[in-house]
């Protein structure tokens, strides 16, 4: 086993170049992952103040544990793709950020992907640019057990193979659950968080995404729904996109909220199925707001509370 603990203002830099057979459990202030295979277990904590980038083009061939709990920055991947080829559990207990897949093209996720965020900023999945991953058939993201209580959550560029659910409910008052751009889900999601913008992915499977939070948020839209689609919100702020959106199966959009949906800000959106909003809410539903809308099903209109259901205003 290899075991290394540094303190003050070291650097820990592991590659590239570099390979280790037996289990590692590595802690220091600073954190470079710059080209090396793990061949076992591997435990790997940041602790310091620093933004540490390491370039990337890592092997991890067993479980891996990747945790913050500095107050700088940790970033993987930022030039050359990383290889998850076990299960990985990335824990944020610090004030800052974790960064998966930063800036890099072609990551590897090949196996399940827990989370948790206690403290600071969140986690992100390739919010540079160029980042893209892919995750292989059967894997999913999930939340651990102490929970996503702080920070925000980044999907970006990430390509889920296979059909395998996945669940993310974010707890705390201002976090935000980003999806997109880039981003493909292949199986059933079910996603809830006070923030939530809709940046640009495509849902193969069913898709129940939930705002219960009081900001007010606005997604960049271009989204692709393959089959049922449920979109609420149940918060005090409103839940809005730029529009561009795609719906193949039949959609239920609910507001409970004092505050609007409005799907099509500034674009048009294409209804290829039944369509059924629903306002519960104070406020009111806003329907092709921004641009020409194309219904291709049957539209079913329930207002029993609030401002009702608004057309093309």
């Amino acid at each position: 086993a290899n075991n290394l603990t540094l303190t003050g203002n070291s650097d820990l830099r592991i590659g590239p170049d570099t390979e280790f057979d037996g289990a590692a459990t590595f802690k220091a202030p600073q954190v470079y992952l710059n080209g090396c295979v793990f061949q076992s277990v591997t435990d790997i904590e940041k602790t310091g103040a620093t933004n540490d980038a390491g370039t990337g083009g890592n092997t991890f061939n067993g479980v891996t544990i990747l945790t913050n709990s500095g107050s700088g920055e940790l970033r993987t991947g930022s030039t050359n793709p990383d290889i998850f080829n076990a299960d990985l559990t990335v824990s944020n207990t610090g004030s800052s950020l974790i960064h998966l897949a930063y800036n890099s093209a072609a990551n590897q996720f090949n196996g399940n992907v827990t989370l948790n965020s206690t403290s600071g900023s969140g986690i992100r999945f390739s919010d540079a640019g160029a980042g893209s991953s892919t995750m292989s058939a059967g894997n999913t993201i999930s939340i651990g057990g102490s929970g996503f209580t702080s920070g925000d959550l980044y999907i970006e560029g990430m390509t889920q193979l296979g059909n395998a659910a996945m669940v993310l409910n974010l707890s705390a008052s201002s976090s935000s659950l980003r999806i997109g751009p880039g981003s493909t889900f292949g199986g059933d999601v079910n996603f809830s968080a006070p923030r939530l913008f809709l940046n640009g992915a495509t849902f193969n499977g069913t898709a129940y995404l939930e705002k219960n939070g009081a900001t007010n948020d606005t997604g960049a839209g271009n989204n692709t729904f393959s089959s049922t689609a449920t979109i609420i919100n149940n918060g005090t702020g409103n839940l809005r996109t730029n529009g561009g959106n795609i719906f193949n199966g039949t959609t239920n959009i609910t507001n409970n909220a004092n505050s609007d949906i409005l799907l099509e800000s500034n674009s048009g959106s294409t209804y290829n199925g039944d369509v059924i909003f629903t306002n519960n809410g104070t406020s009111n539903i806003r329907v092709a707001y921004g641009a020409a809308t194309t219904f291709n099903g049957n539209i079913i209109v329930n207002s029993p509370n609030g401002n009702g259901i608004s057309f093309c205003e």
